[in-house]
């Protein structure tokens, strides 16, 4: 399935679909990433990107979807660093006044081994970039949507979730771990008016596939 294929849901100009501020893209100029950024553009909000080594696909990005109307701003992240994360939600909210949506659309590209061959060393990339990245995520975000009102969480998940791919632990460990921690947030945040939600991906053509094949 190719990302290309994607309808994209055009804003009504009476009835916005989001409130004021933007929506934060983590892994925004990967391939799905920069996809889910459009329709946000398209629907209407502004967007606040990142990346971590492809600044030139998330500047251009940013200026493409910016010269259609929207505000959208890129920033440098790496969401293993808690400090660094920080940092770049207040430039965030600094630049759009508030963050309304975090879409978690990033993952490192993890070794294709199986369970038995995993080292230590690979274990503790994915787990520190994919699960305590995300972690670090929502450590920053949750008191900004708690005093804003509420707010949304959208997890791009793994369907490894549901049937085991092999040699793909790696990735899907760390994913339901997150899938974990969302169902926990939308258990106890809901009362706050924060929203939290997974959807499991595919086999995409995009981003880690065609790096990976």
């Amino acid at each position: 399935m190719s990302p290309q294929a994607s309808s994209s849901i055009s804003a009504s100009s009476s009835t916005p679909l989001f409130p004021e501020g933007a929506a934060l893209i983590v892994g925004g100029s990967g391939g799905i990433g920069s996809y889910v950024a459009r329709e946000f553009a398209n629907a209407g909000s502004n967007v606040a990107l990142t990346y971590r080594t492809k600044k030139d696909v998330a500047e251009k990005l940013a200026r493409e979807l910016g010269g259609e109307g929207r505000k959208v701003t890129a920033h440098g992240l790496t969401i293993g660093d808690p400090a660094q994360v920080e940092a770049v939600l207040q430039e965030a909210i600094k630049a759009h006044g508030r963050i309304h949506t975090v879409v978690y659309a990033c993952a490192t590209l993890t070794h294709q081994v199986y369970i038995s061959e995993i080292t230590s060393e690979q274990w503790k990339e994915a787990v520190e970039q994919d699960l305590n990245g995300f972690f670090n995520i929502v450590h920053a975000t949750l008191p900004h949507f708690r005093a804003a009102g509420g707010g949304s969480y959208v997890n791009l998940g793994s369907a490894g979730d549901l049937r085991w791919p092999d040699r793909d632990g790696l990735s899907v460990i760390p994913k339901a771990a997150i899938e974990a921690l969302i169902k926990g947030l939308a258990k106890e945040e809901g009362k706050y008016g924060v929203r939290a939600n997974t959807v499991l991906v595919g086999v995409i053509e995009a981003g880690m596939f065609l790096e990976l094949t």
